[in-house]
């Protein structure tokens, strides 16, 4: 479909950026959300208690890089609750995808 199309799905550019920070402690995952590339990446990063190491050294991998200009929009969990097991068929209409 990218070929295709002629618009990158996972542009190299930031294929390079992914791998560099996947390799970081605590990543769990990273990847281009959508299609088309270029406008954002995203990366899971688990790490104990409010300790921020993790963050800080994917936070570090991001402000380094020399290949593109990328400006990271923050996010974290609930510090209350943390990482929860959710039940899809609390979700209306959730449950379908995951039979």
């Amino acid at each position: 479909m990218s070929t295709l199309a002629k618009v990158p799905v996972e542009p190299e550019l930031q294929t390079r950026l992914l791998d560099s920070i996947t390799g970081a402690p605590g990543v769990i995952m990273a990847g281009v959300p959508g299609a088309g590339g270029f406008d954002a990446i995203f990366a899971l990063i688990v790490e104990p208690e409010e300790s921020g190491v993790n963050r800080k050294q994917v936070e570090t991998i991001w402000s380094r890089w020399t290949e593109s200009n990328v400006g990271p929009l923050l996010a974290g969990a609930d510090v209350n609750r943390g990482l929860s097991r959710e039940d899809v068929t609390n979700v209306p209409g959730l449950a379908q995808f995951f039979r």
